[in-house]
């Protein structure tokens, strides 16, 4: 009884997890039809640079104090509350530190940034990055402490504060009303997480930084290998094929959302589990699920997104739905080397999984700088591949070395084969009328075999878990 009592418990938790993020994750998609007949394809890639200058900030802001929150807090050797004071005060510091620049500076940084980006724009980006990088930390310890509910409401009224404000500010502003409406919105945001204001402490700080500098320059030569393409792309082709690959890759990574609420869940605890054999084993089968999970989103995410950009978004966007498969198919590689990893990050630090991600970089730096000026788009996704299929090899093989693993390789198999079909019958229905009516049954069929293996081992990774907890 007390085992499905805790299941029960936990369900209401993961729903709430996965109303709050995607809802407010997903208010970008929501908003696309409208901005993108606001915004033509050429502005649309000047917003799309800023959101990856964002994505490169913010790694510098936050210096790894999420990862290295759930890594020592949840160790009985530390206190919980001390661990989260000092993660705070370092991001308070790291994040202020480096917005200095950026707002003293702004038009160096527009006149380094392909596009016509104004220093408004830049300013905004940066005050909000600040507010969210303060922010991450609180809802990390959130869902530390498993207030999921709370955790929902904050990211409702943020998504929706945010939309509200879109739509306000950008027929009118363009850009820079969408750069002030992330502002407006992640003040909000900060206002309801800070209620009461965490005391600064620097204790910790020393063992907070050694393990979370890793884990930010892990990210930020991570961001070469997966974001720095866009910044070739638009300095080489232009920031409209820019703006067709970066509605494309946002459906996809919107699609990885479905896999958050396990990854709420799971990532906080998984170090716990691996002290003794049938820990291990229990992380392995799990860590293997998840793949699978992201194997069947992928699948879906080519059945039901191609088709939906056709009618999504305007004429000169419609590309997005001919690239979509292959961005699928890159973000389930990339996931599946965060599941695998394990052995990489049970360390004191975080320097192997910097060196991985090091010589990733390096590879995507010299696959860009040869593909993306030739082959444009076909070039970035190639690119990207190549880099990504590496990455997941090192972080594989040297997980497996300083911490083995039994992998159950034979439900992910089954899972790729279904994958694979579903990208040749979307190709096909694509390029070949006379077999098109035979590929929407044909995908549906395989779809539901997917579905229902995954329902069958989730179903017998169900009553492990009652047993663990």
């Amino acid at each position: 009884m007390e085992a499905i009592y805790a299941q029960l418990q936990r369900l209401p938790s993961v729903a709430a997890y996965a109303i709050g993020l995607m809802v407010s994750k997903l208010i970008g998609l929501v908003m696309q039809p409208l901005l993108t007949r606001w915004l033509p394809p050429e502005t649309f890639g000047e917003y799309a640079t800023l959101v990856t200058l964002a994505n490169l900030v913010s790694l510098l802001m936050l210096v790894g104090m999420v990862d290295s929150l759930y890594r020592f807090a949840n160790d009985p050797k530390y206190d919980t509350a001390q661990i989260y004071r000092s993660a705070w005060s370092l991001t308070v510091l790291t994040s202020v530190l480096t917005a200095l620049p950026f707002l003293l500076w702004p038009h160096w940084v527009a006149a380094w940034l392909p596009g016509d980006i104004s220093t408004f724009s830049v300013r905004c980006l940066i005050v909000s990055l600040m507010l969210g990088t303060h922010s991450a930390l609180q809802l990390a310890k959130l869902r530390i402490d498993d207030q999921a509910l709370r955790f929902m409401n904050i990211q409702l009224i943020f998504a929706l504060a945010q939309g509200g404000f879109m739509m306000l500010l950008t027929p009118n502003m363009g850009v820079e009303g969408l750069m002030l409406a992330g502002v407006l919105a992640q003040a909000i945001q900060w206002v309801l997480l800070h209620r009461q204001w965490p005391t600064f402490t620097g204790r910790n700080a020393s063992m907070l930084l050694r393990y979370g500098i890793g884990i930010a320059v892990s990210g930020t030569v991570g961001f070469v290998a997966f974001g720095a393409e866009r910044f070739v792309l638009a300095g080489s082709i232009g920031t409209a094929d820019l703006a067709v690959y970066a509605i494309a890759m946002q459906w996809a990574m919107a699609a990885t959302l479905l896999l958050d609420p396990f990854n709420l869940w799971w990532f906080p605890q998984r170090f716990r589990h691996l002290h003794s054999a049938i820990g291990k084993q229990y992380v392995a089968r799990i860590s293997m699920f998840g793949c699978q999970c992201a194997t069947w989103v992928a699948a879906v995410l080519i059945t039901l997104g191609c088709p939906f950009l056709l009618l999504w978004l305007p004429e000169s966007y419609r590309l997005a739905s001919e690239i979509l498969p292959w961005l699928a198919w890159l973000l389930f590689i990339k996931y599946m080397s965060t599941q695998l990893n394990i052995g990489c990050y049970y360390q004191q630090n975080s320097d192997i999984a910097m060196v991985i991600s090091t010589v990733s970089a390096g590879l995507a730096l010299l696959l860009m700088w040869l593909l993306i000026p030739r082959f444009g788009l076909g070039g970035a996704i190639g690119a990207g591949l190549l880099v990504q299929g590496c990455r997941l090899i090192l972080f594989l093989a040297v997980s497996q070395r300083l911490l083995p693993l039994c992998y159950p390789s034979g439900p992910l198999g089954k899972q790729l084969v279904g994958l694979t079909v579903i990208t040749l019958l979307q190709w096909t229905q694509g390029q070949a009328d006379e077999f098109a009516r035979y590929t929407v049954p044909f995908t549906i069929a395989v779809i539901a075999a997917m579905s229902y293996q995954l329902w069958s081992e989730g179903q017998q990774l169900r009553q492990e878990t009652n047993r663990h907890d």
